[in-house]
C-alpha cells in the first residue's frame, strides 16, 4: 500500500520492462565495474523502465556481502536517476534481510525487493508476518518476490493481506500462469498496487491479461529492445505484433537456456548461458558464481551460435 506521494510517483514509473540486470565479473571473479556500467547503459537505451539489481539473474544469493555493497553503489551511481533502481535484499531471516535493506537505502536505492525466506517450512501466517515486520522496519517502498525457484510462495489470501500493508507496493510473480492471472485479477490495483510478471516465457500472455509491468532477466540484458517493443505493441493494441515478437522471444530462450542443461528439466545452466552470451557481447568474463555450472568450451561456442542465429549484437 502506498504510504506517500514519493511512493506513488515511483509506482507511476514502473509500467514497462524492468530489467533484472546481471552482475558481470572479471577473470578474477571481481565486479567488472566498466562492463557493469556499459550494461546498465545498454538496457536503459534499450527501453528499460526500471533496473532491478541483485536478483537471481544478478546472482544475489551467491555474492559476498562486499560484492553486494559494491553492486548497490555502482548501479545507483550509474543509473543516476534515469530510471528507478530496485535492489534485491532477499535473505533467510528478518535480521539478515534488514541488514540488506539498510545497505540498499544507504546506497540510494529507490525500491526494495525481497523473496520469502526458503530454508524452513513456513506457514502462510508466518510469511505474512515476516513481510509485515520487514515493511514496518524499512523506509523504502517494497516489492514482494514470489519466486517459483525457491518453492516458498505467498498464496492469494496472503497476497491480498500484504497488498494492504503500508510500504508494500507490488508483487513480482514468477511461479505459473494461473497464479499470475489470479494475482492480476484479484490483487493488482492500478495506480495503487502492481503485479510484475517475472517470466520471459509468460511475457506476451501477461501483457494480454493486463500486466503493466514485466521483469526480464536473460532477455532484458541481451535483447532489451525486443522486450520494450513488445510492451509498446501491447500498449498500442497490436496483439498480432505481440504474438509474433513473443514467439521469437520464446524461440531465443529455448535455444539459449538448454545449452549445458543436465537433462533434469530444471534449466540449471540458463544463468550461465546468459552470462556467457553477455561475455560475447563484451560484458564481463562470462564467469558464474559457484554452484552455478561452468559451461564447457563447446557449450560456450553453442552460445555464440545462438547469438549469431538470432542476430543479437
Amino acid at each position: 500500500m502506498i504510504r506517500n506521494d514519493d511512493d506513488r510517483k515511483l509506482l507511476e514509473r514502473l509500467p514497462g520492462m524492468t530489467v533484472a540486470i546481471a552482475t558481470p565479473v572479471d577473470d578474477n571473479g571481481e565486479l567488472d565495474a566498466d562492463a557493469f556500467h556499459r550494461l546498465i547503459d545498454r538496457v536503459i537505451e534499450g527501453g528499460a523502465a526500471s533496473i532491478f539489481a541483485l536478483g537471481w539473474m544478478g546472482e544475489q544469493p551467491l555474492l559476498s556481502d562486499s560484492m553486494r555493497r559494491q553492486v548497490m553503489s555502482e548501479v545507483v551511481g550509474r543509473v543516476a536517476g534515469r530510471v528507478p533502481v530496485i535492489v534485491g535484499i532477499s535473505e533467510q531471516s528478518l535480521p539478515r534481510t534488514m541488514v540488506e535493506a539498510r545497505a540498499a537505502q544507504q546506497a540510494g536505492a529507490d525500491i526494495l525487493l525481497a523473496a520469502p525466506p526458503c530454508c524452513y517450512p513456513l506457514s502462510q501466517e508466518s510469511l505474512v508476518d515476516y513481510f509485515r515486520q520487514l515493511s514496518a522496519g524499512t523506509e523504502l517502498p517494497m516489492i514482494v518476490y514470489n519466486n517459483g525457484e525457491t518453492g516458498v510462495l505467498i498464496g492469494m489470501d496472503g497476497a491480498r493481506t500484504v497488498s494492504r500493508m503500508p510500504g508494500i507496493i507490488g508483487i513480482k510473480e514468477t511461479s505459473n500462469f494461473i497464479q499470475l492471472q489470479q494475482m492480476i485479477n484479484n490483487v493488482q490495483r492500478p495506480g495503487e498496487f502492481v503485479i510484475l510478471s517475472g517470466s520471459e516465457y509468460l511475457f506476451g500472455p501477461a501483457l494480454l491479461i493486463g500486466a503493466e509491468s514485466c521483469t526480464m532477466g536473460g532477455p532484458g540484458n541481451l535483447v532489451p529492445q525486443w522486450c520494450a517493443r513488445m510492451h509498446r505493441s501491447a500498449a498500442n493494441g497490436d496483439w498480432g505484433e505481440v504474438a509474433q515478437q513473443h514467439r521469437r522471444l520464446v524461440a531465443f530462450c529455448d535455444a539459449l537456456y538448454v545449452i549445458g542443461d543436465s537433462g533434469s528439466g530444471m534449466l540449471d545452466s540458463a544463468y550461465s548461458a546468459v552470462l556467457a552470451a553477455l561475455s560475447f557481447l563484451g560484458y564481463g568474463s562470462g564467469r558464474a558464481v559457484s554452484p552455478l555450472p561452468a559451461l564447457t568450451p563447446s557449450e560456450i561456442e553453442q552460445v555464440h551460435e545462438v547469438l549469431e542465429a538470432f542476430e543479437v549484437r
